[in-house]
């Protein structure tokens, strides 16, 4: 399938709406009480996790097509995530790959949304999307 255009200036800045909260140090994106936000290292989950409205509505925006890259190459998304400088340099079609492996991660591994938010990686990608559009 071939990838839509680039997200425009008002798509980009849509989605980083999201990122005061998302993004913030502390944030749960898991439901009070839901037992998928207290998993014993090396444990699994029981049943789906039960996320936050907002962090369904973050990636059900992800899934557009302006986000989407179909040609995406998950380990090198993970690539370019665990590598600081290649980060850093990412421009706006590789975030796009990043958002598309933290999108459909979770269809892999239940939980993936959650590890992506908790572990900082979502911030990171969200931080760089920030520098590209000049949001400061």
């Amino acid at each position: 399938m071939k990838n839509a255009p680039l997200p425009t200036s008002k798509q980009i800045d849509h989605l980083l709406m999201y990122y005061p909260v998302l993004c913030a140090e502390g944030f749960d994106p898991f439901q009070p009480g839901s037992p998928s936000a207290s998993i014993p290292p090396g444990g699994f989950l029981p049943s789906s996790p039960n996320y936050q409205a907002l962090v369904i509505e973050f990636f059900n925006l992800l899934a557009q097509e302006c986000w989407l890259d179909h040609d995406y190459d998950p380990a090198e998304a993970y690539r370019v995530l665990t590598d600081p400088q290649r980060l850093k340099a990412a421009d706006l079609s590789t975030l796009r790959s990043l958002f598309t492996w933290c999108l459909r991660g979770e269809r892999f591994c239940e939980g993936h949304w959650g590890q992506v938010i908790t572990s900082g990686m979502l911030r990171d990608i969200m931080s760089r999307l920030r520098e590209i559009s000049g949001v400061s």
